[in-house]
């Protein structure tokens, strides 16, 4: 694999020391949340694929937790047997049964579901799942199955062998069975049963994939034994042939490997010649705890070229740090490529969704003052999660600044009700009726959030911009308890 070789990454590879541990970051889901996606489709909009994407990130988290993993699988089952939502839906649900694999009891279940299902592309993303069950291979033959003196022929009876002996470890494995001896198709198999063995009873890390299910696999077999970084940057290489839900779960393999230095070696790929390999290390570092990686890791932003940048403010999105939160802010005022700009603005709201502090909000503050009129609306929308006097000034000065309907609309997302009165304001000091009206329903929208003050309700009823304004405030003042 080729990398570009830049001052960047050679600052990351000498300085990076960071010791990061991966850690979960999405709360194990219950079946609630996977009903939400039953009408989800192919060509599904950003929220629905990153909805997604989310879900299955969070089902492989928690698919160390047998508890988890046999309450979900028989949710799992259960709903594919109602045959309810889309083929896209069936589809995830299939990658998740995956995710929390298949124990004996489900197995026969699961083949019938197979077997029903009319969908052929559903289908054979069913069976796949049932092949490469990810928690073990735990599909146990019902009967004591003799040991064969060689290789059996078919591919079935290959699988039935390999599955038997992954929950036999007392029986020594039988010299015919070794990987050069099986097709490409069977070998992630014995892969995970020798994981499941726990006897490292072959080296995995001669074989060279020629798929993405034995790259996956390896990738497994990663995240649960100690190896080097030249291992990781092996893994890396695989990039190129897995699609983006493979590359997804690649990701989550690498950031939970127990490799100390695996910050340092993902952070060195940043730079890699091959997209497909940058974009999985900064996918496996965006999963990590990075905690005091920040200021390494940003100290050769500004030599960086243009996409070494995007793929580390793609890292920066995970960082739920003030420093690296203030720098990106100091910076994007005087960034002129337009990609870059969208890049920075996305992990800014990121890392604030995470984590907002008054120095984070003075930096905003700076950043408003150094920014170009038409761009100054973007700094707005944090203000409510600072939820401060200086916050409404800020608004307030926006709209001082003719960023009107931007201030009021920032203000009418407020999270207390700390902006009824400057929404009360602007409304009494209003160029023209349009400005006006925007300001009363937006009072109307906020107090019915958190709360009526008699102050406003009596404001409303004198000078209601018509009568739609008219009939909500009366009926806000009806339907909540108003606040003196």
């Amino acid at each position: 694999m080729k990398k570009i070789i830049t001052p960047l990454i050679l600052l990351l590879a000498v300085t990076c020391v960071c010791h990061a541990q991966s850690q979960p970051l999405y709360p194990a889901p219950d079946m609630a949340q996977v009903r939400q996606l039953q009408q989800c489709d192919f060509g599904s909009g950003e929220t629905e694929t990153k909805a997604i994407n989310d879900l299955v990130f969070a089902v492989y988290y928690h698919n160390n937790d047998k508890d988890f993993c046999a309450r979900m699988e028989k949710a799992l089952l259960d709903e594919l047997a109602g045959g309810k939502g889309t083929p896209r839906y069936r589809m995830m649900l299939a990658q998740l049964v995956q995710a929390v694999g298949v124990q004996k009891a489900g197995a026969k279940r699961f083949e019938k579901i197979i077997a029903a299902e009319k969908d052929e592309s559903v289908r054979s993303r069913l069976a796949e799942a049932l092949a490469h069950t990810k928690r073990g291979t735990s599909i146990i033959a019902e009967k004591q199955l003799s040991i064969p003196s060689a290789l059996p022929a078919s591919a079935q009876d290959q699988a039935l062998l390999i599955d038997y002996l992954a929950n036999h470890p007392e029986i020594p494995l039988p010299a015919y069975l070794a990987f050069e001896n099986l097709n490409d198709q069977t070998k992630p198999r014995l892969v995970y049963a020798l994981l499941a063995r726990g006897k490292n009873e072959m080296n995995l890390w001669a074989l060279d994939p020629a798929t993405p299910e034995l790259a996956l696999a390896l990738g497994c077999a990663f995240s649960k034994e100690t190896k080097d970084a030249q291992t990781l940057t092996r893994l890396l290489s695989f990039a190129p042939m897995l699609d983006k839900e493979q590359a997804a779960q690649m990701a989550i393999y690498l950031a939970q490997a127990p490799l100390p230095s695996r910050a340092d070696v993902l952070a060195g790929a940043l730079g890699s010649q091959d997209s497909s390999v940058s974009k999985l290390a900064a996918s496996a570092l965006a999963l990590m705890d990075l905690s005091h990686f920040g200021r390494k890791f940003l100290a050769g932003y500004d030599s960086a070229n243009a996409d070494e940048k995007r793929a580390m403010l793609k890292v920066c999105e995970s960082l739920a740090d003030e420093y690296v939160f203030c720098e990106i802010a100091r910076r994007l005022p005087v960034e002129t490529n337009a990609p870059l700009r969208t890049a920075m603005q996305r992990s800014l709201m990121r890392i604030s969704q995470a984590v907002f502090t008054p120095a984070m909000f003075a930096a905003v503050e700076n950043a408003y003052a150094q920014t170009a009129a038409p761009a100054k609306a973007f700094w707005l929308r944090f203000a409510p999660l600072h939820d401060s006097e200086n916050a409404i000034a800020l608004c307030k000065r926006a709209h001082a600044e003719n960023l009107k309907s931007d201030a009021i609309k920032t203000l009418g997302a407020w999270k207390s009700s700390l902006a009824v009165d400057a929404l009360v304001s602007i409304s009494k000091e209003a160029a023209d009726d349009h400005e006006r009206l925007l300001a009363q329903t937006t009072l109307i929208t906020l107090m019915e959030r958190v709360g009526a003050k008699s102050p406003a309700l009596d404001y409303l009823r004198k000078n209601a911009a018509n009568d739609d304004v008219k009939a909500a405030t009366q009926r806000l003042a009806d339907a909540k308890p108003k606040k003196k």
